[in-house]
């Protein structure tokens, strides 16, 4: 099966480098699965998860924004990450447990979705930033 050539840097190292089967981007326009061959692409990313999956393997990094663009002559995908961090099991369980409770509130309160995204976001930094 073709692989696609992935490269997660960060501004002080490089994350990962590696033939994988698939990647998962948060982006402005929602999460987006690249796959090998995948068309050429230059898109924003937000505050959220890369799944880098390759076989059975899954590395995971909560980013918060960056870019990505993929070469598809080359079969290339570039991860330019403004910072990023590998979730502990503890931090995973805060942050659904916080979107799960905002998410409730939001049906009680009637707020603007664009409010429970930024706030999302919000709180994704907060507990990430709070956990170094």
């Amino acid at each position: 099966m073709k692989k696609l050539k992935v490269k997660v840097i960060s501004p002080v190292e490089v994350l990962k480098e590696a033939e994988v089967d698939s990647v998962l981007l948060p982006t402005t326009s929602g999460q987006i699965e690249i796959l090998p061959g995948h068309m050429g692409l230059f898109t924003e990313l937000t505050p959220g998860m890369v799944e880098v999956q390759d076989s059975n393997q899954v590395d995971e990094f909560f980013i918060f924004g960056g870019i990505a663009r993929m070469d598809p002559t080359t079969n290339t995908l570039l991860v330019l990450v403004d910072q990023a961090g590998m979730p502990s099991e503890d931090l995973l369980k805060e942050v659904q447990e916080a979107i799960k409770a905002a998410k409730e509130k939001k049906v009680k309160t009637n707020v603007a979705l664009s409010d429970l995204i930024k706030a999302e976001k919000q709180l994704r930094y907060l507990v990430l930033k709070g956990k170094k």
